[in-house]
């Protein structure tokens, strides 16, 4: 068993829409461990949180948060920490100019 710890959004700011940040690699488990986004902006914006099973299609019966996120705040995700995801699972995140950070453990 090797683990191996990685970033699945690296600090950068989200564009409109629904952002793939992290496809879990064949024969891997991944749970994340650690989840940081900010608004550096001045108005709130609405973040999306959704979690896609291997061979399912993007949409809301996969959403595991919605959130908005004040002016110039950060928000540290606790719906997102300790999910375990599986080989082809994806993570999305919606919240055009967000930006921040989601660790990563993989298992395989």
């Amino acid at each position: 068993m090797a683990l191996n710890y990685t970033q699945a959004l690296i600090p950068q700011t989200l564009p409109a829409g629904d952002f793939l940040a992290y496809t879990v690699p064949v024969g891997t488990i991944a749970n994340a461990r650690a989840a940081t986004i900010h608004n550096t902006t001045v108005a709130p914006i609405v973040l999306k949180i959704t979690i896609v099973p291997s061979g399912d299609t993007l949409g809301i019966e996969h959403q595991i948060a919605q959130k908005s996120i004040p002016a110039n705040s950060s928000y540290m995700c606790p719906e997102l920490i300790n999910h375990t995801l599986k080989t082809g699972d994806k993570l999305y995140l919606n919240g055009e100019d967000l930006n921040g950070i989601i660790s990563i453990v993989e298992q395989s």
